[in-house]
């Protein structure tokens, strides 16, 4: 009897531990009309990355997995003829039904996901909000889906038109298992960054931040800078090709103004300690060097999305002077040029 009990109780821990790992995900159940048999269907992430795949029996395809609390994907059909894109679905943990004609694929029906409502709630109202600046409609409308996950997707959307205090308001209000799910992470990181950003303006003190010298030992860039009259910090790595073209023109400027106290601090942003190693004994130059793998600083702070980027500070650790590159303007062969002869002439003028 006791071993029939305890059998009884494996199988049934065995279910469950089963029905739990089901539960846990989602199964999206699809019946697209015209669908051809054997048609084989992906599930893309926006920048086309593969998440999922099923083939079709006749008009109908299941496909099971899981997302971190919800996120939108598209679904592509790879008929013999061509391939066909579906409109955006909001996938959750749940179980989902898709419906819909393949000859107007924009136009499936996704059941199943709260997500998916809210989205379709949003793309009527998003055009207003963007166009007209109708901040309240975002803040009405985040608060009235406070428990969605689709909520943080839009206010991270548009949180460039809102006050950074209004964007902290929102996401507060947002239900804590939805500031941990994806979308809620992502809006917490940005609403950071967007805050530290706001800081960096000239005539503010620059968050001290600590870098690795030559030596292995670890400073304070605010106590570097406090050598100087003047720091410039050179954001560099040995695989830009725009920073290191550069530095001939960099070296000009410190030879002419060094005496006078002009400093410049080089902060890479090398992954590899051999590599920042051997590019600092190419280049040779006469000014200290350091690597940001303590603090992150150009990404935690200053939020680089390209090199080369400057930043002058005074003695005290003010900002004075910042060139920031994109991505694009970062590759323009002048700007060597344009930043030896804009330093000098801002140097020439601090340090006359």
């Amino acid at each position: 009897m006791n071993i029939k009990n305890n059998i009884l109780s494996v199988a049934m821990l065995c279910y469950g531990t089963i029905a739990s790992a089901q539960s846990s995900g989602y199964l999206l159940e699809a019946a697209i009309t015209g669908l051809p048999d054997k048609t084989t269907v992906t599930l893309i992430t926006a920048n086309r990355d593969t998440v999922n795949q099923a083939i079709s029996s006749g008009n109908t395809f299941k496909m099971e997995g899981e997302v971190d609390g919800a996120d939108f994907y598209f679904l592509c059909f790879d008929t013999a003829v061509t391939k066909k894109y579906s409109n955006a679905l909001w996938l959750e943990n749940k179980r989902l039904t898709l419906q819909g004609d393949l000859s107007s694929i924009k136009e499936l029906r996704l059941s199943g996901s709260p997500s998916q409502r809210v989205y379709e709630a949003w793309m009527k109202i998003s055009d207003s909000i963007i166009n007209r600046g109708n901040l309240t409609s975002l803040v009405q409308f985040t608060k009235a889906y406070s428990t969605s996950f689709f909520a943080p997707y839009a206010i991270n959307t548009l949180r460039q038109l809102a006050d950074s205090r209004e964007v902290l308001e929102l996401y507060t209000h947002l239900e804590p298992h939805i500031q941990s799910s994806y979308w809620g992470k992502q809006l917490g990181k940005n609403i950071k960054t967007d805050s530290i950003s706001k800081l960096i303006q000239i005539g503010n003190t620059l968050l001290d931040f600590k870098v690795t010298d030559l030596k292995g030992e670890e400073v304070s860039i605010l106590q570097l800078a406090k050598a100087n009259k003047y720091t410039l910090l050179d954001f560099w790595a040995s695989w830009c090709s725009p920073c290191r073209k550069a530095i001939p023109g960099m070296k000009q400027v410190y030879q002419d103004f060094a005496k006078k106290g002009f400093g410049i601090v080089g902060v890479s942003t090398d992954k590899k300690i051999e590599h920042w190693k051997k590019a600092v004994g190419e280049e040779n130059v006469p000014w200290i060097q350091t690597l940001d793998n303590v603090d992150a600083a150009g990404q935690n702070i200053f939020s680089l999305s390209a090199i080369p980027a400057y930043i002058l500070l005074d003695q005290e650790g003010k900002i004075v002077k910042k060139m920031m590159f994109t991505a694009n303007n970062a590759l323009n062969t002048n700007n060597e040029k344009l930043l030896s002869e804009n330093l000098h002439a801002v140097i020439s003028q601090l340090l006359p």
